[in-house]
């Protein structure tokens, strides 16, 4: 588990051997050097010290712009997201930077129009122990991104644990995380590098790329985070090919996705950890505690936080360091996780500041002050952000789009509400949560329902209802899901009560969109354990929503 300083990162690779694939195609560990040498060439006129600011989505460029810039004598900068606005933001707040990138909308060196010729990988960088490495930003959720240096020592120590830990050596990496966030860094950036693998230049989103990908690549390791692994188990028809392993950061992952895709695939592997201290543990279902990571000891500290006396993290620490994290440990040195101490949510394996996020709503031109609320999400996301805000000139699509300009998109409030009034307060002149919370529920309605007819009724869709926001801003449209869970299941079980949970869902179409206002006619039909379903508009038949069979559990007694 150790690494030999200085350290060469690609020793006893061949120039031929595979470092990406996937994307524009595969590349090797020569041309991955040869893009670097070549980085490190356009950086010649750079001063010493200062830094590059790496914003790229091909794994592939990436990963050349983080070596050429070592190789050239710089650290990378790396924005806590891809936002053009955010990037320009964290070149101008590093005097001398530049910006290496494989967008058309960034200025700066574009490295997709680089040429360059393979090399030997022993012409790689020569790293030593105590060089800085990367300045990494937490999530552009705060309103100066909180800077973490991170020295050859941590992140290459800690890749090197991970491939010795986690059996990671030569295998084929796809990582759904950005590269530019710590934990995709450390798992689908530098293990792979270190361990002797390759990596998938693109990250993958929606459930059936991801296993696509996974069988089309010969992948057998799978870097995500909860949300994208709920989304996963709940998609019926994917195909799961065999994998080494799953791992999954940046938020709780539900403990019945968790199982069950245990039971489908394979068990995930969930990793804690931050910016500030990279990784502090691991578990996996069915454990319940937390076990540090190799070369991490974790002892309790002041307040129910998490001090490490042993870890990943800076040394201008000293020897320990107190976690944001809370938690209890142990005798046999495992810990319970109780959650962040510091005011930060985790949002779709974001970190959101509330108060920062709170303050750019106020600075957007047309508001006049704003709250925001943190609620538990319903999509194994961890949290969703709710934003009331008080404006008479904008509406709630206003303010969305003032926000993008701003904000990663993932940590812009699931639900905006506007209202013309003031905030509601207290005795004492605040805000509370409850009182947020009480003013966004509100107005939203429930579909209301009237029979008319043998297996038939007629749905009035409120324009208030919560499942239109964000779904999708300036274009409102019922998602297909609630559909099914609001509209047809509640009519089958009323009906039914035999028929128990749905099993299988075959030839579901979904025709025509369902927008707000709208008045639709519901009709299911049985037929043994099946339920067949058609929505239609209430005075045209033949304007179809959607349709399908569902096949459901008969409860027996």
């Amino acid at each position: 588990m150790t690494t030999d300083w200085p350290a060469r990162l690609f020793e006893n690779r061949s120039v031929d051997s595979e470092i990406a694939f996937g994307g524009a195609g595969v590349q090797s560990v020569g041309a991955l050097v040869g893009l670097a040498a070549r980085i490190s060439r356009e950086l010649e006129g750079m001063d010493s010290g200062h830094t590059t600011v790496v914003a790229c989505h091909d794994y592939f460029f990436f990963a050349a712009g983080l070596i050429g810039s070592w190789m050239a004598g710089h650290p990378v900068a790396l924005p806590p997201n891809t936002q053009a606005a955010t990037v320009g933001g964290v070149r101008d707040a590093e005097p001398g930077s530049i910006i290496l990138h494989d967008t058309d909308a960034t200025r700066g060196v574009d490295l997709r129009r680089l040429d360059f010729e393979r090399l030997d990988p022993q012409q790689g960088p020569v790293l030593n122990r105590d060089a800085r490495l990367a300045k990494v930003l937490t999530s552009g959720s705060t309103a100066a991104p909180i800077a973490h240096w991170k020295t050859a020592d941590q992140l290459l120590g800690e890749a090197r644990m991970l491939v010795d830990h986690f059996q990671l050596a030569g295998r084929r990496v796809v990582s759904c995380v950005p590269a530019h966030h710590i934990y995709g860094l450390l798992f689908g950036v530098l293990s792979p590098i270190i361990g002797g693998g390759s990596f998938s230049r693109m990250s993958p989103l929606q459930p059936r790329t991801v296993t696509r990908c996974l069988v089309d690549e010969g992948a057998s390791v799978l870097v995500s985070v909860p949300s994208q692994l709920a989304a996963m188990s709940n998609t019926i028809g994917l195909e799961f090919s065999p994998v080494h392993a799953i791992f999954s950061s940046g938020g709780p992952l539900d403990e019945a996705v968790a199982t069950a895709l245990a039971s489908r695939w394979c068990a995930v592997t969930e990793v804690l950890g931050s910016t500030e201290t990279g990784g502090i543990g691991y578990r996996s279902v069915p454990a319940k505690v937390w076990t540090p990571l190799p070369g991490v000891t974790v002892a309790q500290g002041e307040e129910d936080r998490l001090l490490l006396t042993r870890g990943f993290f800076s040394r201008d620490h000293g020897g320990s360091y107190l976690c944001q994290d809370k938690g209890q440990v142990l005798p046999d040195g495992s810990f319970d996780f109780f959650g962040r101490s510091d005011g930060v949510v985790k949002v779709g394996g974001r970190r959101a500041h509330i108060g920062h996020i709170t303050g750019v709503i106020r600075e957007l031109d047309g508001i006049d002050d704003a709250a925001v609320v943190s609620r538990p999400s319903r999509s194994g996301r961890g949290a969703e952000l709710w934003a009331l805000v008080c404006s008479s000139t904008l509406d709630a699509r206003a303010v969305r789009a003032g926000l993008a300009r701003h904000l990663d998109p993932v940590v812009i409030p699931r639900r905006i509400r506007v209202i013309s009034g003031p905030l509601p307060s207290n005795e004492m002149g605040k805000t509370t949560a409850e009182m947020v919370i009480a003013i966004m529920e509100k107005k939203i309605s429930e579909i209301q329902l009237a029979e008319a007819g043998p297996n038939e009724v007629v749905a009035t869709i409120s324009p208030d209802l919560v499942f239109f926001e964000g779904h999708f801003p300036g274009d409102p449209i019922l998602p297909g899901v609630i559909q099914l869970e609001r509209l047809v299941l509640p009519q089958v079980r009323l009906r039914w009560p035999d028929l128990g949970s749905v099993r299988v869902i075959r030839r579901i179409k979904f025709k025509n969109p369902v927008r707000p206002r709208q008045r639709l006619r519901i009709h299911v039909e049985r037929a043994g354990e099946r339920v067949r379903f058609r929505i239609c508009a209430e005075t045209e038949p033949d304007l179809v929503f959607s349709e399908g069979t569902l096949i459901l559990e008969q409860v027996e007694g």
